[in-house]
């Protein structure tokens, strides 16, 4: 979320500027006036401290007034409004009054005519009107948090690749297996399986061996894994490479006959 400048409050420097500005020279104007000498005062005469200070009081109760009117959010309701704007004009009527008094007197003094006198200083508290209603205007508005609008463009679905298994690869994937009362023989397919030479040459002298050694038992998966070191899974498909011919059923527990073990095998086809 991106907090950017509400249009609506455009001008709030400006604002300040005109109400500091003529109150500055509300304040300077009363200061000045203080040190006008009253009529028949001699030489020697100066304005009195309290004078002085209780010149400027008038625009900076104006100036305060401005800012509570401006900045507080005032609840709802009629009896706030009473309040708000009750308080805000004697305040508002008797600092203005006595401001252009002060101006007015101080421009007859550096010789001005009737007219300059009596409209220069609706100059002074026009700005201050003016900025003043300007701030009323924007006391209620805040800069508003908008949200970047949502990107509603649809994205692609990206699916997780499948690496497929490589007909060649010497281990094939694993197997889910599921137990059963009566054991599932294993059948090893027709078609070969390129498998690694060296495991090839290593599977094809076991065979020989075992079929020096077992000449009346064909060589089982389990027989040929533990014979040269691997899985059965991996035996099997080294039995069908060696003979491509016969399909191999090995029962997981060997049958029985007249109490000799005996291997199921099909005939080559």
């Amino acid at each position: 979320m991106t907090t950017t400048p509400n249009p609506s409050t455009r001008g709030r420097g400006w604002a300040y500027t005109g109400t500091i500005l003529g109150g500055g020279i509300s304040i300077a104007a009363n200061v000045a006036h203080s040190f006008v000498p009253p009529a028949g005062a001699p030489d020697t005469w100066a304005p009195n401290p309290g004078a002085v200070a209780g010149s400027i009081v008038w625009p900076v109760i104006l100036f305060i007034a401005v800012e509570i009117l401006a900045r507080v959010r005032w609840p709802e309701g009629l009896w706030w409004s009473v309040m708000r704007f009750g308080g805000m004009l004697p305040v508002a009527l008797v600092a203005g009054l006595v401001s252009y008094r002060h101006l007015s007197s101080l421009l007859r003094f550096y010789g001005e005519d009737a007219i300059v006198s009596i409209l220069g200083p609706l100059a002074v508290d026009g700005l201050m009107v003016m900025a003043t209603s300007a701030l009323l205007v924007l006391g209620n508005r805040t800069t508003e948090p908008t949200t970047a609008p949502a990107d509603t463009t649809t994205q692609p679905a990206f699916s997780t690749p499948v690496t497929p298994q490589r007909a060649d690869s010497a281990y094939p994937p694993a197997a889910t297996h599921h137990h059963h009362d009566t054991p599932a023989d294993t059948v090893v397919g027709d078609d070969p399986v390129a498998l690694p030479a060296h495991l090839i040459r290593a599977a094809q002298f076991a065979t020989a061996n075992h079929a020096n050694t077992h000449p009346h038992e064909r060589m089982t998966g389990d027989d040929l894994a533990a014979a040269i070191n691997v899985t059965p899974g991996v035996a099997r498909l080294l039995l069908a490479a060696i003979e491509p011919t016969t399909t191999v059923v090995e029962p997981a527990v060997p049958a029985h006959v007249n109490g000799h073990a005996v291997q199921i095998t099909a005939g080559a086809r």
